[in-house]
């Protein structure tokens, strides 16, 4: 019989940490920094709700899943919005499915955007969604091979780079940038930009800003933060924060200085960190989901996550009505839905709900005009950041 724990992260026994890591280690995809223990606890550490789920059967471990738990018995990974990948951690071949662990854990559903299921633990639920990767092999020159499969782009960058140089001085790109001045002006300009744009402001919640604040202040390797800011002529134009642990290096807030926006510095940046991947002892650097273009060049690997909705074994659907199907097969409706799932994911109080609505209604005309010419629906993935380097 699956049975199920559902514990604080701190109050993780030393041996499930180590079976934890242990499944982790079992698959290179698993790597990332945002599907372990460690990215639970720091989680913890700022949000009440952190729980995270450990399934045995006839005493023996058999997988984890960190959550945060709805009051209509639904869940969303740890940390979102900005766990942009997550997953069912389970030993390899033990046929434990997603279904079942909901069920066994008293959970109706759970939500997810970025699903890494690589034994197809969900039972098919969901629609693909394609990540970017840029991995460092050994005897692989990255930065030739990205060139070589865009060499107008890559020239391009690299003259904007040359003429942002001759006009506003030396570029230098700091990794870790321990500067508490360059973490506040990244910050600002992501929140500029969220707000400019029309999105909600994911990183105003209380908990967000200790949450990044704590990182920041932690630039551990084994796992911490990971500040990247590109100085030209000493002053900041670019940069990129996210966490890092090992060799993975997953970015959520990706932003530049709109006054250098000609110079393209957020890809200038992006190809530095990318050139100085094995000097910083990185083998992954993760961007992420979405179609920019820019992505897709800067890509050396692909994998396939999955955004939707798992019921737990044995939950009844929820009857939907016409209105309802049509408004999810819309891009509208798909919109609204991301809207609402990144409001109700990082504001944790009823009076942050309703705030983020209210906004949510002013900037409706202007994000509508927009999606309007955006073509078909696409699957609904909120994203923490990351998504404009310029």
């Amino acid at each position: 019989m699956l049975t199920a724990d559902i514990i604080r992260p701190d109050a993780l026994h030393p041996s499930e940490v180590q079976s934890w890591t242990a499944m982790r280690q079992a698959h290179p995809a698993f790597s990332n920094p945002l599907l372990g223990p460690r990215w639970a606890s720091v989680v913890g550490r700022v949000r009440d709700d952190a729980r995270v789920a450990v399934f045995r059967r006839n005493g023996q471990t058999l997988g984890f899943l960190a959550h945060h738990r709805g009051f209509n018995g639904g869940v969303r990974p740890i940390g979102a919005p900005f766990s942009d990948l997550h997953a069912l951690i389970a030993a390899p071949g033990s046929q434990l499915t997603l279904p079942e662990a909901l069920g066994a854990a008293g959970l109706r559903s759970f939500r997810f955007s970025g699903l890494l299921d690589l034994e197809g633990r969900a039972q098919g639920t969901g629609e693909p969604v394609l990540s970017h990767l840029v991995e460092l092999r050994p005897g692989q020159d990255v930065s030739e091979m990205i060139r070589a499969r865009n060499p107008k782009r890559i020239k391009n960058n690299r003259r904007l780079g040359h003429k942002l140089e001759r006009e506003h001085g030396p570029t230098e790109l700091a990794a870790h940038d321990a500067s508490p001045d360059a973490f506040r002006t990244l910050m600002n300009w992501k929140r500029v930009q969220l707000r400019s744009s029309g999105l909600h402001d994911v990183y105003r919640p209380n908990w967000v800003q200790r949450l990044m604040l704590g990182l920041m202040q932690a630039p551990d390797p084994a796992f911490g933060g990971l500040l990247v800011t590109l100085y030209a002529g000493g002053r900041p134009v670019a940069g990129e924060f996210g966490v890092r642990e090992g060799g993975c290096f997953h970015p959520w807030i990706a932003a530049y200085d709109p006054a250098f926006a000609a110079y393209s510095p957020g890809i200038l940046l992006q190809l530095r960190l990318i050139e100085r991947m094995q000097a910083l002892q990185l083998t992954r650097y993760d961007l992420g989901t979405s179609s920019d273009t820019y992505k897709a060049a800067l890509t050396t690997d692909q994998m396939t996550v999955w955004a939707g909705l798992a019921h737990a074994a044995g939950e009844g659907l929820p009857a939907r009505g016409p209105w309802s199907a049509a408004l999810d097969r819309s891009r509208v409706g798909v919109k609204v839905r991301q809207r609402w799932e990144q409001i109700a994911a990082v504001e944790t109080t009823v009076l942050g709900r309703l705030q983020g609505v209210a906004l949510a209604v002013r900037d409706g005309p202007r994000r509508l005009s927009r999606t309007a010419s955006d073509g078909p629906a696409a699957p609904s993935v909120p994203l923490a950041g990351g998504e404009h380097p310029g």
